[in-house]
């Protein structure tokens, strides 16, 4: 992951000044690989009473995308068209609100402005069997057309009842994790201890 060093460099710096920010990592269709980012925490929200993130129900991102990678994620199946064939840059409600209205107002002559969209880890029940699975839902802001929807689990994460054959838990992944202080701070301990044997090591090495 070439963008996980730079990545991580902004997330040292913003931690902190916001006290809080987040990793997001998860696999990538276009580039097929996987991807590690830094998360703006202004852009992430959840209920105010969340106990953490692997139990919350529903997270929600606000994402923006480039017309042309809207465009590629269309054609190569990722994103679903909406019914007027191009997504718009939403040109109603104030601009000036929002946790995007940081980075500057949107030019909605622009043709190439980038337009918003929410992605949400949630549980949602789409099979209607009354258990809701874990997806990542993809939709557009201003419209709330559903471009996208995937699982957030694997066979291998779907436990059953082998009396009733009902599911009685399914194992979500995790894209996202909220990086505190605490956490950087074991993660570089441990990256200096593993660097401290590693240097011992081959000093032993040398002397023989």
């Amino acid at each position: 992951m070439p963008e996980w060093e730079p990545e991580t460099d902004k997330l040292l710096h913003v931690l902190p000044i916001a006290g809080c920010v987040f990793r997001k990592t998860y696999f990538d269709p276009a580039k097929g690989r996987n991807v590690s980012l830094m998360i703006d925490p202004r852009l992430v929200v959840i209920n105010y009473h969340a106990k953490g993130l692997e139990i919350v129900p529903r997270i929600s991102e606000e994402i923006r995308y480039y017309p042309l990678e809207i465009e590629e994620m269309v054609r190569a199946g990722t994103f679903l068209a909406p019914p007027s064939g191009k997504y718009q840059v939403d040109i109603s409600g104030d601009r000036t609100q929002g946790p995007l209205s940081s980075q500057g107002s949107q030019n909605v002559d622009d043709q190439d402005a980038p337009i918003e969209f929410i992605e949400q880890h949630r549980w949602w029940d789409l099979d209607g069997d009354g258990y809701p699975e874990p997806l990542v839902v993809t939709f557009h802001k201003s419209t709330g057309f559903v471009a996208r929807i995937v699982a957030r689990f694997d066979a291998d994460g779907v436990h059953v009842n082998l009396r009733t054959g009902e599911i009685t838990k399914i194992d979500p992944w995790h894209a996202l994790q909220n990086m505190t202080s605490s956490r950087i701070l074991m993660a570089e301990s441990m990256a200096w201890d593993l660097a401290s044997s590693f240097a011992r090591s081959m000093k032993r090495s040398t002397h023989r």
